[in-house]
């Protein structure tokens, strides 16, 4: 449970980019979230995936562009055939079509449902369609290694796979025994290994591999002119400010840019905001 703001009511914390994003609506509309009234209690969530079908030009939330992340894989067990799987091998691998790899049985696992890691993962490997029962009651935390068995696979974030190596973040890596693949032929996620890993520019730069992640905020709250307009929101997502939590350019010690490549974020594609639910 987590409590936003003084005197603000406790409600479950969201896990995952969908669910956090219902949790701001829910702070705008008055909905309830999870049987809690949280109104006014979430001003800003974050989400690792985009506006999708959502999108919407007269949209009522706003994805700010934070920055460019990655998604690969991690697996236990295996052989170096495990080190570069093909989309094809893993969409199969995922609708239970393809059971063994290098002649040693794989099991396939997937954050929880409303895991932006889970759902942009499945999307680039083409969609497989899982079999029946495969994420019956899932509750799995993404991007955490401890979760997977002998010779299990996972998606994974490529920063966060980058900040947990480095330190920069705790680790659930597990040292030698979790290992990190790549989908993309003949480029690897990131270079160097333990407090020297980096990520690969070129991996993140693949369109189909490569995501830009974001802060959401509600729209009103941060147009000029708007009667909900808060200029404090506004400034922390204003990706022109030096401060702003969005900014990418600024490069003193300390400054939100240094900070997110320390958790292994490199600049975001654009910093245009994408608009998305036309109502909430």
């Amino acid at each position: 449970m987590i409590q936003t703001k003084p005197t603000g009511p406790y409600f479950l914390r969201p896990s995952g980019s969908g669910n956090g994003v219902t949790a701001l609506r829910a702070s705008i509309t008055g909905a309830a979230w999870n049987g809690a009234t949280i109104t006014g209690q979430i001003d800003i969530a974050r989400s690792s995936s985009g506006a999708g079908s959502n999108a919407n030009a007269d949209g009522k939330l706003a994805y700010i562009p934070f920055g460019r992340d990655a998604v690969a894989y991690i697996y236990t067990g295996g052989t170096s055939a495990w080190a570069n799987l093909t989309p094809a091998q893993l969409k199969q691998v995922y609708e239970g079509t393809l059971t063994s790899i290098d002649g040693v049985a794989v099991t396939p696992r997937l954050p929880q449902v409303g895991s932006g890691t889970r759902s942009f993962f499945l999307s680039a490997i083409g969609s497989p369609a899982l079999p029946a029962g495969f994420d019956s009651g899932n509750t799995t935390a993404e991007n955490d290694a401890t979760v997977l068995g002998a010779n299990q696979i996972i998606p994974f974030s490529v920063a966060s796979w980058t900040a947990q190596s480095t330190g920069a973040a705790p680790s659930t890596l597990g040292g030698a025994s979790v290992s990190l693949g790549s989908p993309v032929s003949g480029v690897a996620p990131v270079s160097g290994a333990g407090t020297s890993t980096v990520p690969n520019s070129a991996y993140y730069a693949n369109t189909t591999f490569g995501r830009d992640t974001y802060l959401v905020v509600e729209r009103a709250r941060i147009t000029s002119g708007d009667a909900k307009y808060d200029p404090t929101l506004a400034a922390l997502v204003n990706s022109s400010l030096g401060t702003s939590l969005t900014n990418f350019t600024a490069t003193l010690s300390g400054s939100p840019r240094r900070v997110k490549e320390k958790f292994g974020f490199l600049a975001p594609s654009s910093t245009a905001p994408i608009y998305a639910f036309a109502t909430l």
